[in-house]
């Protein structure tokens, strides 16, 4: 996908399986089909399904965000009139190419001590098996979850100082405390969403911003330098503010800004987030620190 070949464990999921879960909503023609219209809503993502009577295939699907601050149509697809069910298929094309056998990293990098963004329940800290983000990368990530477009129970945002090494490797999705389908020895990368050809993954990324997986495997022990047989290293928990805070200054006018601009960077409001950790003063739209002292630092590998 985009270049890169992503080793994923998890089954295929369709967003057509939303039907199981939709309401009927009436019948229209659309596309010259009479279809019956299906609506369900996940958070704050409106679903609207529209499926031909005569042989129940998906004919439409349109998404639309709809919160206090933004009611945006995200997605919207029409599908053909040729969806026939497949007889015969080449199995060639179920081969994984070359690609899929190579490590996939960028070119060598040097050691950097670097603030990666993570937003997180009050009560989870750690950054082992977790994704972390630069500040553009994790506007776009927080207002997903501010604007309730993505369901989440997460509460606190953090800036960390962190050692790595800047050989990236391939992005890893980390959830459920493990990082799944890419490099366990090193710093995942990818801009975010992984829009860009091969993720983004060796990109500058300026516009849009970064995401990072930090696999435990690839994590130092207290007593190993970042470079070795290791490629990351937590120095200090920074700040962190409560995503509350974070609406009082201004957040979800800014996401919506961000997102009507439509362009994929989320300036304004990683404007919001950045002046919150600059300062605990409101009046320069700083919060005030979450925890009553620094956390220490979760415990390195043994």
């Amino acid at each position: 996908m985009n270049g890169r070949c992503l080793n994923y464990t998890m089954p295929y999921a369709s967003p057509f399986a939303l039907y199981n879960l939709a309401t009927l909503q009436g019948q229209a023609e659309v596309d010259g089909r009479q279809c019956n219209l299906y609506n369900v809503f996940i958070g704050a993502l409106n679903y609207s399904i529209a499926v031909e009577q005569k042989t129940n295939y998906p004919v439409a699907m349109e998404i639309v965000i709809e919160s206090e601050d933004l009611t945006r149509v995200y997605y919207s697809n029409s599908y053909g009139s040729d969806l026939e069910p497949v007889s015969s298929f080449n199995p060639s094309l179920f081969t994984k190419p070359q690609l899929c056998y190579d490590e996939q990293l960028c070119e060598e990098g040097g050691v950097e001590d670097m603030l990666f963004w993570r937003l997180h329940p009050h009560d989870t800290i750690t950054l082992v098996n977790k994704n972390v983000a630069d500040l553009l990368g994790d506007a776009q990530f927080v207002c997903q979850v501010a604007t309730g477009m993505r369901p989440s129970n997460d509460t606190i945002l953090s800036t960390f100082q962190v050692t790595v090494n800047t050989t990236w490797g391939l992005y890893s999705p980390c959830n459920g405390g493990e990082c799944i389908g890419g490099s366990a020895r090193l710093v995942g990368r990818e801009a975010a969403e992984g829009v860009k050809w091969r993720g983004g993954q060796c990109d500058a990324n300026d516009d849009i911003g970064s995401w990072y997986s930090l696999p435990g495997t690839a994590q130092c022990a207290e007593d190993e330098g970042v470079g070795g047989s290791c490629a990351w290293k937590l120095h200090h928990l920074a700040k962190s503010v409560s995503i509350d805070c974070l609406r009082e200054r201004g957040l979800l006018p800014a996401c919506a800004d961000d997102i009507r601009r439509g362009n994929g960077t989320f300036s304004s409001s990683g404007g919001v987030m950045l002046a919150a950790m600059q300062s605990t003063d409101p009046l320069h739209g700083g919060c005030p620190h979450v925890y009553a002292s620094a956390r220490p630092a979760p415990a390195a590998r043994s």
